[in-house]
């Protein structure tokens, strides 16, 4: 179990066996200053100790006797892990009405995609205003959506976690892209630096066969016995703008050394009757 310096903490101990209701005591060691031990069980309060940023082990050990005098009571042993505020923030919230500055955020994580596809971003905010505000709202670039609305988790070590889904099209501009947030919360709202987004060119998820064409081919390969060829065309969506470099090869299946005999396959005819 953890406990974050300035955040209500609450934890209930449980018993097995013996004649309810329990009663409970701390037997040795200490809580952190703000947190008491209730005798139901439940650790409770708002602790105050820090190491600014580190993450301090509280050992104790409690004892627990049941409703039944002639019971002897029982012992236990637990660490409370207490995770100090971020390095260089105020161990308390900012005041209500301390409404200037910018904010600053960092990554995104991942810090890259491809056009054309769905994104789940992590960004960073550093320890400005610490635990005072509570909503977000992105400032994305175009070719980027947002589906739903940011989330925000807060933690003890590394300030706050903004999540967020966003797609992007595939016409989203290829390379760097600005993102920025405004921060808000007790009547405030602090905008923030931005960070970039590395757009990768959209890559097509398939290829069509647009085309077949068969054509005598005894002009341009003279060495050729028959002159029958076949010539495939192959259209990649999007256009030709989004393409990144990937090549396509297609491998054709030879079925025939010579002309079949008739009847011909449609087409060939005029081919394989000695003629053009």
């Amino acid at each position: 179990m953890g406990a974050f310096v300035g955040n209500p903490y609450s934890t209930t101990l449980t018993a097995v066996g013996g004649l309810p209701p329990y009663h409970w005591f701390l037997n040795s060691g200490s809580l952190p200053s703000g947190l008491s031990l209730s005798n139901s069980g439940i650790i409770s309060g708002t602790p105050t100790d820090t190491e600014n940023g580190d993450v301090t082990s509280w050992p104790f050990s409690v004892r627990v006797s049941d409703s039944n005098s002639n019971d002897m009571p029982a012992f236990g042993n637990f660490e409370l892990d207490l995770y100090g505020p971020p390095h260089g923030c105020p161990t308390k919230p900012v005041q209500q009405d301390s409404c200037s500055g910018t904010a600053s955020i960092y990554g995104p994580y991942p810090d890259q995609g491809a056009a054309g596809t769905q994104q789940t971003l992590s960004i960073f905010s550093d320890c400005f205003g610490y635990d005072s505000w509570n909503s977000v709202t992105l400032n994305l670039p175009p070719g980027f959506t947002e589906v739903g609305s940011p989330t925000v988790t807060w933690s003890g070590l590394n300030a706050a976690t903004i999540t967020a889904v966003v797609n992007i099209s595939q016409g989203a501009h290829v390379g760097q892209n600005p993102i920025s947030a405004t921060l808000s919360g007790s009547g405030c709202q602090w905008p923030t630096n931005s960070v970039s987004y590395n757009v990768t060119p959209f890559c097509p998820w398939s290829v069509s066969l647009a085309s077949t064409i068969q054509e005598p081919l005894r002009d341009l390969f003279p060495a050729m016995e028959t002159g029958i060829g076949i010539a495939v065309v192959m259209d990649a969506d999007p256009s030709y703008l989004y393409w990144n470099g990937a090549q396509i090869a297609e491998t054709l299946i030879t079925q025939w050394d010579s002309c079949p005999t008739p009847p011909y396959p449609q087409g060939m005819g005029n081919l394989c009757s000695g003629g053009e």
